[in-house]
């Protein structure tokens, strides 16, 4: 009997790494700002060869079959140890993707450490710029004062955390597919409710697509979105995002934050991509105690457009312009007919530019190298000048 079951075994050890499509993946990535100039308050500083190994080298595996797979990643940053023991330091190491799924029929079910978003975030161009590109990452809301957990990155259903799981199910429409889900996430909700949760419905056909989201990732704390897609012809795509999010902890205060976020890229050219992203975001807080009025409020706004265009394969050169990183809060407080404002945050933002050059010399290489500046609009700010290098190995 137990050579029957020794026998049965080495059979499912065969068919599966006979049936299982194994890949492997590794990828390493630096930076080296070649030359960086500075400028505040008339004082003026340089550095040349400043050296940054990024956190995105990795190596990862995958084994999956059309009904099941597993992802193992592993990333590397050199520069920022995890711990420090001694005057000796180490924990290079960061885990990455790490998930399991299985699928029957229409139904799917995910866990691990993952991402999950359904809208297109339209970032080919930030993707080809190696961490170059000043297009944003992900749609939500920006405010860095007021906060609602959960409305920093609305659409991902993981919410960014160490471990989740989320159960799917797609209905074909025929002209149309209708996907609904649930999703659990770290951290606690509760001491009962023992995840944050959420769930999504999102409507997909040939020209366009809608997603709704709802997360409850921590008592009090109700994040929503409204996220649409079209894509009328060939060489236009647009997505509009709107991310509310609310915090009812405290009655009689109840911020509520938002964002909006618009983004359309056009390729009138095979060889010519045209991609702009803006977002707007705000917040408000108020209160009303023994004849005191308080109202906090809090703005912020960043827009960008990115111009990319392949000369042949292994040449492609870009141009980028934008205003982000304006971020004002302010509190008015009322009482007796008496009104002070108080200023929490004041960053005027600043306008950023750049021209650059994208080139594969080697299969499996990339390089990614621009001259930019940033100039900030108000004063007392830093205005930096650089010349930043990125090359990319993957396998």
């Amino acid at each position: 009997m137990k050579k029957i079951i020794g026998v049965a075994l080495v059979l499912v050890l065969v068919a599966t790494s006979v049936f299982a499509q194994v890949s492997t993946g590794a990828q390493f990535r630096q930076r080296v700002d070649i030359a960086n100039f500075s400028l505040q308050n008339g004082n003026a500083t340089y550095s040349f060869f400043d050296q940054d190994h990024k956190d995105d080298t990795k190596v990862a595996v995958s084994a999956s079959t059309d009904n099941a797979g597993v992802v193992l990643e592993v990333a590397v940053d050199l520069d920022t140890p995890s711990w420090t023991i001694n005057n000796v330091k180490g924990g290079w190491f960061r885990i990455g993707d790490v998930y399991g799924w299985f699928r029957v029929g229409g139904f799917k079910m995910t866990a691990g450490k993952f991402a999950s978003r359904f809208t297109n975030r339209l970032v080919q161009d930030r993707s080809r710029a190696l961490g170059l590109s000043y297009l944003f990452s992900t749609y939500g809301v920006k405010t860095s004062v007021i906060k609602v957990a959960g409305t920093k990155d609305g659409d991902n259903m993981t919410n960014d955390s160490e471990l989740a799981t989320i159960a799917d199910y797609t209905f074909d429409l025929d002209v149309a597919k209708l996907l609904v889900q649930g999703a659990l996430f770290d951290p606690a909700f509760n001491n009962i409710m023992r995840s944050g949760f959420g769930f999504e419905a999102a409507f997909q056909m040939d020209m366009f697509t809608i997603d709704l989201v709802a997360k409850f990732p921590e008592p009090y704390h109700h994040s929503f979105g409204v996220y649409f897609q079209m894509y009328p012809v060939d060489l236009l795509q647009f997505a509009v995002g709107a991310t509310l999010g609310i915090d009812s902890t405290d009655a009689d205060v109840k911020p509520f934050v938002y964002g909006i976020d618009g983004r359309v890229r056009l390729t009138p050219l095979d060889a010519l991509a045209i991609t702009v992203h803006a977002n707007f975001s705000g917040g408000v807080t108020s209160f009303s105690l023994a004849g005191i009025n308080s109202k906090k409020t809090e703005y912020c706004f960043g827009a960008v457009a990115n111009v990319t265009y392949d000369i042949n394969d292994k040449f492609a050169i870009f141009g980028e312009a934008g205003y982000s990183d304006l971020d004002v809060a302010k509190t008015t407080v009322t009482f007796g007919g008496n009104t002070t404002t108080t200023v929490d945050k004041n960053e005027s933002g600043a306008v950023r530019a750049q021209i650059g050059t994208l080139i594969r010399p080697v299969e499996n290489v990339k390089l990614a190298a621009s001259v930019r500046a940033d100039i900030p609009t108000g004063g007392g700010a830093t205005t930096t000048i650089g010349i930043p290098l990125v090359f990319d190995i993957s396998f």
